[in-house]
């Protein structure tokens, strides 16, 4: 278990100086903090891992660290403010988290704990469709001409921790947007490789609803090629209508409602 604990440490002080390079003196401390009972028998207790980990326990095992990090912590606690410290980073231009040059390092420190146990966990539990996602595979998206945006996705999923928005927001706010995206992700994926094996000419969707609640209307764009409108793909044409119905919650927030009247010409 110690090898497992040393693994996991050496894992987070390298993804968080891949993202603040040059911070040698603060990674040393860090390294010394890591080395605290305290963290390493709290870290060792999570594991084998056997039933989804919780962002409010693993937020109890980086306390005594944040507050060597940040003495003065967020107003409204670590949890709200690392879910809107993640809208900031999305969006800047909007002001979300206001705190940000104060405890943004401290958020950076338990995102990456977060994600980083959270791979542990995908990687220990068996996949569930409401809370794990499956992208498509190198070898799938390569072919596609979308390949050099699908690379960028990726990569904003994990830079910009989007993953661990949505676990952070089942627990710290009344948006519980994971298993809706998760499962129309699933099913959509399921679906899309179905319909280029046979060759489909027209695909109709629906239930994206643009996003039903904020803030799914701003994270919706980010999962698929086409998230609300038409897009012609290859020799297929694909339409997806936000429409006026609802999944889950009777309500609509922040989204576009829309009847969609389409006209087919069949041609022989």
């Amino acid at each position: 278990m110690n090898k497992v604990i040393r693994q996991l440490n050496r894992d987070i002080i390298e993804a968080l100086a891949a993202r603040r390079p040059g911070g040698q003196a603060h990674r040393k401390a860090l390294q010394e903090l890591m080395k605290q009972p305290a963290w390493t028998e709290g870290l060792s207790a999570l594991f084998p891992i056997r039933e989804r980990l919780s962002c409010t326990h693993i937020l109890a095992l980086c306390t005594p660290i944040l507050d060597r990090i940040c003495p003065e912590p967020p107003e409204r606690g670590w949890g709200p403010f690392c879910y809107q410290y993640i809208c900031g980073v999305m969006f800047p231009e909007n002001g979300f988290a206001p705190e940000a040059e104060r405890c943004g390092s401290g958020a950076e420190f338990y995102l990456t704990v977060l994600q980083i146990l959270l791979d542990q966990e995908r990687a220990a539990l068996p996949f569930d469709p409401m809370l794990d996602f499956q992208f498509l595979a190198e070898e799938e998206y390569e072919a596609c001409d979308k390949a050099r945006e699908y690379r960028r996705f990726l990569a904003a999923w994990r830079g910009e921790f989007l993953y661990e928005l949505m676990r952070l927001g089942m627990e710290f706010t009344p948006f519980k947007t994971l298993s809706h995206i998760a499962g129309v992700h699933h099913i959509a994926m399921t679906a899309a490789r179905g319909l280029a094996q046979a060759g489909v000419d027209v695909d109709l969707c629906g239930h994206t609803h643009d996003g039903q609640l904020f803030p799914g209307n701003l994270l919706i764009g980010l999962f698929w090629e086409n998230p609300c409108g038409y897009l012609q793909k290859d020799g297929m044409h694909n339409i997806v209508t936000s429409g006026v119905g609802v999944f889950g919650p009777n309500m609509r927030l922040g989204t576009r409602s829309e009847l969609c009247r389409i006209t087919v010409n069949f041609r022989g």
